[in-house]
């Protein structure tokens, strides 16, 4: 492994990259290519690296990290390989496409074991029209119905997903459908993206383009939401113990995160960095920065 980074305690695993799946406001399959899994061994070979150099954490990545396939094994098989690894605490799973995530992978996240409980599914939009106009392989029924049985399923789950704003089709009712899904669904952070023409998506030929203004204010809406519904959620572990792998010191705090994707902030003249901890989470402010204290304080 080539220029390992010594100075952060997370590092990205990449297992597969390019995509078959031509969403139309996409161009990843142009510029990147068709979808393609790196060898089992090789992404052993890799962690076992990172793991010895000091890495207790690993972020699963691709382009669309849940098809991957090489021989006879799938993204279930690559945890649970990566779980054997002397050293290594985590394995975080990044971005992953619904319908693509086997429920074994989310039986796993339930029990006892290396994976974090944390998953970033992207929407893009909560209307049924719209995601057909996008080339998206499901409805807002089977995305509900997912994010409702991983929250059942894994206790204390965080779930993060993509919002695309203003995508040609995208009328008013349209948005309050998105807006209202969001609200309802245990969806607890999203990043909102405005939507733009990319040269070779096949978006580009579609009417009913929505207007710069409209975006923005619509953009705006749901980033508000996105900051409530990320507050009420933090709020939920007030008063609670979480175990944090600690980053960096910033100014006065040692910053690090929790296994659910929680950002605490702790005063200590102790050098935390890499360290685990059980911290006790005592405030959320308005600005959703999270405070904690030792559990003894």
């Amino acid at each position: 492994v080539e220029g390992i980074d010594r100075k952060h305690t997370r590092a990205n695993l990449k297992i597969q990259d390019g995509c078959d799946f031509f969403c139309s406001f996409c161009e990843i399959p142009y510029a990147r290519g068709r979808a393609r899994s790196r060898k089992f061994k090789d992404i052993l070979l890799e962690a076992k690296v990172l793991a010895e150099a000091g890495y207790q954490e690993l972020i699963l990545t691709g382009i669309n990290i849940a098809t991957y396939k090489e021989n006879n094994k799938n993204i279930t098989d690559v945890i649970d390989g990566l779980e054997q690894i002397d050293g290594l605490e985590r394995i975080r799973i990044s971005s992953i496409e619904p319908t693509t995530i086997p429920w074994a992978v989310i039986k796993k996240m339930a029990g006892k074991t290396k994976l974090c409980r944390y998953l970033h599914i992207p929407l893009q939009s909560g209307s049924d029209a719209v995601l057909q106009l996008m080339k998206r392989k499901y409805s807002i029924q089977e995305f509900s119905d997912f994010i409702q049985n991983v929250y059942a399923t894994v206790p204390e789950v965080c779930m993060g997903t993509d919002v695309i704003v203003g995508f040609p089709g995208e009328g008013k009712e349209e948005f309050e459908q998105t807006v209202n899904i969001l609200n309802q669904l245990p969806v607890h952070y999203f990043h909102v993206f405005s939507y733009s023409q990319r040269t070779m998506a096949k978006s580009q030929v579609l009417a009913n383009e929505v207007s710069i203004n409209e975006i923005q204010c619509r953009s705006k809406i749901l980033r508000a939401l996105s900051q409530k519904k990320r507050h009420e959620y933090y709020s939920s572990f007030i008063g609670t113990t979480q175990n944090v792998l600690f980053e960096q010191k910033k100014e006065e705090y040692w910053t690090g995160l929790t296994d659910n994707y929680m950002r605490v902030h702790l005063k200590s003249l102790k050098n935390l960095w890499n360290q685990f901890a059980d911290i006790h989470i005592k405030s959320v402010d308005k600005n959703n920065m999270i405070l904690g204290e030792w559990i003894d304080e």
